[in-house]
């Protein structure tokens, strides 16, 4: 589906492997914390904040490159929150920034669409649903234009923040 340029289209199929995606956030916590993937998978379902960090900072990565992928509109794409502060939980989102050159109103639904996929994944790797209950989603996305940041209006102002500066994971130079 790598669209640059064209409509984005949130009624065809992901091209992203969703197991692939969670399998090498897995192995991204094996080899950062010098677990294999069962104790990985061991250590998300006691609670472990950095293994959830981590694994949510790897899922972040390839949501970014998939993303970056689709559309030229995408021109940054940046994580925050806990997955940077290593105090992600099992309940926990993935706090995405995504800087667009122009807001388009089919991004909502393709990104409805990519967050329930990763719940449904999810859920299905701890055994539980944790976002189900209608309060948060898998993914916090913010969609800043260039307007936002050149006003350092709303997450455009994060963007440029010295004290909580956010993490870039994907840009046009990738």
């Amino acid at each position: 589906m790598n669209n640059r340029g064209g409509l984005l289209d949130a009624t065809m199929p992901l091209d992203l492997s969703i197991e692939d995606s969670f399998l090498g956030a897995l192995q991204f916590c094996s080899m950062k914390l010098s677990r294999d993937v069962d104790g990985v998978i061991e250590l998300l379902c006691e609670e472990d904040s950095l293994t959830h960090s981590y694994f949510r900072y790897s899922l972040a990565k390839h949501i970014g490159e998939y993303l970056g992928s689709l559309s030229g509109n995408f021109r940054g794409i940046y994580v925050h929150g806990s997955a940077v502060k290593s105090t992600s939980g099992p309940g926990s989102d993935i706090d995405l920034i995504v800087l667009i050159e122009n807001r388009r109103k089919e991004l909502g639904p393709l990104l409805a669409k990519l967050n329930a996929e990763l719940e449904f994944q999810y859920s299905q790797l701890m055994g539980g649903e944790y976002f189900s209950g209608g309060y948060a989603d898998f993914m916090d996305i913010k969609l800043v234009d260039r307007e936002d940041l050149e006003k350092s209006r709303g997450y455009g102002s994060v963007l440029g923040s010295l004290h909580s500066a956010p993490v870039k994971i994907w840009d046009t130079e990738n």
